[in-house]
């Protein structure tokens, strides 16, 4: 024997695969689509940190996993379209859900019926995008705060104090701003509006202070070094080549800075030979290495790095950034960045944004969001209490998925909610019609699949689905798309567009589409699975 053993694989074709994988799509489907809508349930979940009990979709999402090998993989790739739905439009997590299940559940029947998949794909795909256009076409910008506040409402469950708070925040911030959410001490939701990047530790030393509240240093020199600086060697390079500059103070950021190296700079300091400030990055967090080269992008620069073949020990002077102004307190300090410096931080804002895209984790997603939103530079933090552990998190969820609504909203507009822009959607590829044979079937299939969210929205609310969407389709008199639809609270038909309203974002609606369809096709063409055995 040669000592390697290689794990079984369960091997399945055809229909006995696609059959798995659609059961773990429904079992997904099913655990998020209970939260749904404003009648919508709480799910408890049972995860490392302790219970939560929740209303948001991704979040139930995020935490299945299921026994069976091959049933996890139809519900993981689920899971990943419904992520990136939230990633992309902040929302629309149960919405891909429920359609991604919708054409699956009819698309396999026929399939099955001796359909070919892929003429069914094409006419689903060519369906969608006939969809899409008349949902933008149902579209409206939003261009007041009460037409957001209605968002927020909404995607809060109707909580009125979320939907106020975050209306506020968002309108200070505009739609390019960034709202940063933290679990605050108080019961009640506090908005705190930062000008400039905030970190949340002073000096190195409380001696750099020299006996203030607030020290201010006006187009500082920035030097970021991503390691520990203990012997004057460390330091004595840089300062050298920052008193060239008189007029300019220097700050140092660095791991830590200790010994014979924070003597110096301490003595310089105080002497008024090289004015400067000392930083360590223990209150940046494990991961300090990323925060730093944030810093780095706000003067300009790059971090002074040994692993990227830098030295500061034989440091140049065109390697210096600068801020405009920093402003330090012993357990606070301000950065505001020059506008020069703009390319350098949209630059290191879509690095951040592609490390998002990978992440897996939320803690390390909450991190990554974070720094994204500091470097935007005036930003809202949004701290949110509550009575206990439990329910600070379930809100604390809540309003993350509101904000995503209402950032969505601000981007490209909203159109009539409850379902009813795509039950609108649905209506015109009928009234269009479908061409002949397997590619107008998958036409057919997806106009079908486009009504699912409003009969669950139903469902939750204790209504018969079709009934509703019978009711909403005569109420537009012969107009697909008419702003008139069901309002699932009242219980009644009336106009979405009056107050209180009850609309969609666009970029999370037609979102949800595109994900659902592209999960859909891509396992209804599934032919054989291979899978650790077990599955």
């Amino acid at each position: 024997m040669n000592g390697h053993q290689k794990n079984p694989k369960s091997i399945r074709f055809g229909q006995s695969a696609r059959k798995k994988l659609l059961e773990g799509a429904q079992i997904l489907t099913r655990a998020v689509a209970v939260t749904y809508g404003p009648m919508g349930r709480n799910v408890l979940l049972d995860r490392f940190g302790g219970l939560l009990m929740t209303k948001d979709g991704v979040t139930v999402a995020r935490e299945i996993d299921l026994q069976d090998n091959l049933m996890n993989c139809g519900s993981a790739i689920l899971k990943e379209a419904c992520l990136k739905t939230n990633d992309e439009a902040g929302d629309g997590t149960t919405t891909t859900a429920i359609l991604t299940t919708a054409i699956l559940q009819e698309g396999n029947k026929q399939v099955v019926a001796g359909c070919h998949p892929g003429e069914l794909v094409k006419g689903i795909r060519e369906a969608a995008k006939f969809a899409e256009t008349l949902i933008y076409e149902l579209s409206t910008p939003v261009e007041d705060g009460g037409v957001l506040k209605n968002v927020a409402l909404i995607a809060s469950n109707g909580d009125i104090e979320v939907a106020e708070n975050l209306t506020e925040a968002c309108l200070a911030v505009g739609k390019d701003g960034s709202v940063v959410i933290e679990e605050g001490e108080a019961r009640e939701i506090i908005l705190d509006f930062k000008e400039g990047v905030e970190l949340p530790f002073g000096p190195i030393s409380p001696y750099f202070m020299k006996d203030k509240e607030e020290r201010t240093l006006e187009s500082p020199l920035i030097v970021v070094i991503p390691q520990k600086l203990s012997a004057a060697a460390d330091v004595i390079s840089i300062m050298e080549e920052s008193s060239q500059f008189p007029d300019n103070e220097l700050v140092i950021f660095a791991e830590s800075i200790e010994g014979e190296a924070l003597q110096v700079m301490l003595m310089n300091d105080q002497k008024g030979i090289v004015p400067c400030v000392g930083f360590g990055a223990s209150g940046l967090g494990l991961h300090r290495k990323g925060p730093m080269s944030d810093l780095a992008a706000l003067a300009g620069c790059e971090i002074v790095d040994p692993e990227a073949g830098a030295d500061h020990r034989t440091f140049k002077s065109e390697d210096f950034g600068s801020y405009r102004k920093i402003s330090i307190q012993s357990n606070k300090t301000i950065i505001t960045a020059y506008a020069e410096a703009q390319p350098s931080i949209d630059a290191q804002i879509q690095k951040i944004q592609n490390e998002l895209q990978i992440a897996t984790h939320d803690f390390d997603r909450d991190k990554l969001t974070e720094r994204a939103a500091k470097l935007q530079g005036g930003f809202c933090v949004l701290k949110v209490g509550g009575t206990t552990e439990i329910e600070i998190k379930e809100r604390r969820a809540r309003i993350e998925d509101a904000l995503g609504s209402l950032q969505a909203a601000l981007k490209e507009g909203v159109v009539p909610g409850g379902g009813s822009s795509l039950l609108a959607a649905s209506s015109y590829l009928y009234e269009r019609g479908f061409e002949e044979g397997e590619f107008g079937l998958g036409q057919k299939i997806l106009a079908d699949a486009l009504k699912a969210p409003l009969y669950q929205l139903a469902k939750n609310a204790g209504y018969e689905g079709a009934v509703i969407a019978d009711k909403v389709q005569t109420s537009w008199g012969g107009e697909i798309g008419e702003w008139s639809g069901w309002d699932l609270i009242q219980g009644e038909i009336r106009d979405l567009g009056a107050d209180p309203m009850i609309i969609d974002p666009v970029l999370v609606v037609v979102t949800a589409l595109s994900a659902a369809v592209s999960v859909a096709t891509t396992l209804l063409t599934v032919e054989g699975a291979i899978t650790n055995h077990g599955g």
